[in-house]
């Protein structure tokens, strides 16, 4: 076990022949950890010492997996393979009775009697003070990992991108077996109300729409596609090896010039749309065709409009660079860096976020680099809905949001590469890998 101080992480002593998982932190000089599966590990400020044994959770191997201790409060709760919820109860450890015996994953709680704890077979479960009593959930998938920040937002994940949300309403399921084996990578919206997400079934294009309440499956391009945006309900392009427009009925599909991988699409209005790709290729629309517009010399990641007149793209080589109307013009470089997304609030207040956890924002005149933030994870998509309320997302679910003075980590609750960010003012959705969606609000 490692301990993150002042000079950097350090080891943390004691319990050498110990196999240690499972941290929770109640404060910095107070963490509880499993220990060999049935034992507890305790750190007071100095070093990790036994704290006990569990209650047997059944036979061997059956052993615990997850552990949530309440902050300054006499009261704790682990979860084991078999079924099996111990819970401290200050003095020691006693058994509950749970009403499921299936293999539970997780526990998190917002206080001493407001715990829930996930598991299989859609297994969700909640303790009150009292008694822990079963939780529809609406899905037979494994349940696998939950955390939150409060008693009003609680995120659960599973097993083939099911993923759960707790709000003031209550619990929601926000993937119904739709497409099961989709694999989502791109997500666009024109309004809380319509939000697109796409992806592919093997070599097939596959296609969801959220109307603010439910998600409904859609007719799909017929192709993956790498790239979307949302202009208004009624006009949604998405891009593949060709390009292909939504009219609020069907798809329209539009070749793209000769050679063009696309990589990313945005516009500023529905005669002023541009792709950039592979080998710093262009691609603009005027309203009829998609027409050749050039080349940058590295390649091209992503686009953002501001205005027919305004606009950025980033790529390889840390490439960052301006349209302003009639050419496009490199404006700065990081070196050593591919940027991987943008997104600006205004002309003065443009993000960008790559590879090595790199964060950029330029205000107008003065490109700053953050590679701290991160923490060194690589970040693969920014976006906001203000210049104080932004979100990056990368690898092993991470989840950033900038409140207009710093970077902050929020919890995902997935470990896996979240790929695509989408916000408004009121909530953040996000995509990624294993068919995760994630909606925040």
């Amino acid at each position: 076990m490692w301990r993150l101080t002042a000079t950097g992480w350090q080891p943390a002593e004691g319990l050498a022949s110990q196999t240690l998982s499972a941290p929770w932190i109640r404060s910095s000089g107070d963490v509880w950890a499993l220990a060999g599966g049935q034992g507890l590990a305790r750190w007071r400020g100095q070093g990790w010492s036994g704290a006990g044994l569990l209650p047997g959770p059944g036979a061997a191997g059956e052993d615990y997996t997850s552990l949530w201790v309440a902050p300054g409060e006499d009261t704790g709760f682990a979860v084991a393979t078999s079924g099996a919820i111990a819970r401290w109860v200050g003095s020691g450890w006693v058994s509950l009775q749970s009403p499921r015996a299936v293999r539970l994953h997780g526990v998190w709680g917002s206080g001493p009697d407001d715990v829930w704890f996930v598991g299989a077979q859609g297994t969700l479960l909640h303790w009150n003070g009292e008694a822990v009593s079963v939780v529809d959930t609406g899905t037979r998938e494994d349940l696998l990992a939950i955390s939150g920040t409060d008693s009003n937002h609680v995120w659960v994940s599973g097993a083939r991108g099911s993923l759960m949300v707790k709000n003031a309403g209550g619990w929601h399921l926000l993937t119904r077996d739709l497409a099961p084996s989709a694999k989502w990578s791109v997500i666009t919206g024109s309004a809380s109300d319509h939000v697109w997400v796409f992806g592919r079934t093997g070599t097939t294009g596959a296609a969801l729409l959220w109307n603010g309440q439910t998600w409904r499956s859609m007719e799909a391009p017929p192709e993956p596609i790498v790239a979307a945006w949302a202009a208004s309900t009624e006009e949604v392009w998405a891009v593949g090896t060709q390009a292909h427009r939504w009219n609020g009925k069907t798809w329209e599909n539009f070749p793209l010039p000769d050679g063009l991988v696309a990589r990313a699409i945005h516009g500023a209005s529905n005669t002023e749309i541009w792709i950039v790709g592979a080998a710093g290729r262009r691609a603009v629309w005027r309203g009829r065709l998609w027409l050749d517009a050039g080349k940058s010399e590295v390649e091209l990641h992503d686009v953002w409009m501001l205005t027919p007149e305004y606009a950025w793209a980033v790529g390889a080589e840390g490439t960052f660079e301006n349209y302003n109307g009639a050419d496009w013009v490199s404006v700065a470089v990081v070196p050593a860096h591919t940027l991987r997304g943008v997104w600006g609030a205004d002309p003065d207040s443009v993000w960008a976020v790559g590879d090595q956890g790199l964060i950029v924002h330029y205000d107008g005149t003065v490109l700053l680099a953050d590679t701290t933030s991160a923490q060194g994870a690589a970040l693969k998509d920014v976006w906001g809905a203000a210049n104080n309320d932004v979100w990056a997302v990368g690898d092993n679910g991470v989840l950033l949001h900038f409140d207009g003075t710093r970077w902050q980590r929020q919890a995902s609750g997935t470990t896996q590469r979240l790929v695509g960010a989408w916000s408004t003012r009121t909530e953040a959705w996000t995509v990624g890998e294993q068919g995760a969606v994630l909606r925040r609000r």
